[in-house]
């Protein structure tokens, strides 16, 4: 059973262009681990909900993405705006996940796209040890790229 159906990447963060691509994440009951599926112009990423539940604890950010998408931006919610939003994780943890994350993004080939990506997620890493969260459309927002 699919629980939860999230638009991710660029048009949740607000980045998109008119060439961006769809990108979804999906939760499902009972699945194999990490599925993609690639078709006209879609990209959806799905996984179990354990597994799903071990990346947030991590602080895997696209898992954290889908937590705290937004609910119009999300196609379906059989987990609940109440129990996505009310989640929160160790913020030390999830911060420094995110840090190696833009670490990674930073020391790989120089472009635009992963240095935007990088800042992205330092904003992200900074705004967890704030609050115990992050809207994942925030940056967008705050950059003007809406």
């Amino acid at each position: 059973m699919l629980l939860l159906r999230s638009v991710a990447g660029s048009r949740l963060y607000g980045t998109f262009t008119e060439n961006s691509d769809f990108d979804f994440f999906e939760v499902h009951d009972h699945i194999k681990p990490n599925q993609r599926k690639l078709a006209d112009g879609t990209d959806t990423i799905k996984m179990p909900l354990s597994q799903w539940l071990r990346l947030c604890e991590k602080g895997t950010h696209q898992a954290l993405d889908a937590m705290w998408c937004p609910p119009e931006l999300t196609e379906v919610d059989r987990l609940g705006v109440a129990f996505r939003f009310s989640y929160r994780v160790d913020p030390w943890r999830v911060h420094d996940q995110l840090i190696r994350t833009a670490v990674a993004l930073e020391s790989s080939r120089n472009s635009e796209k992963r240095d935007k990506h990088a800042l992205r997620l330092r904003h992200l890493a900074d705004t967890v040890l704030e609050r115990g969260w992050y809207d994942p459309t925030e940056w967008g927002r705050m950059r003007g790229e809406e």
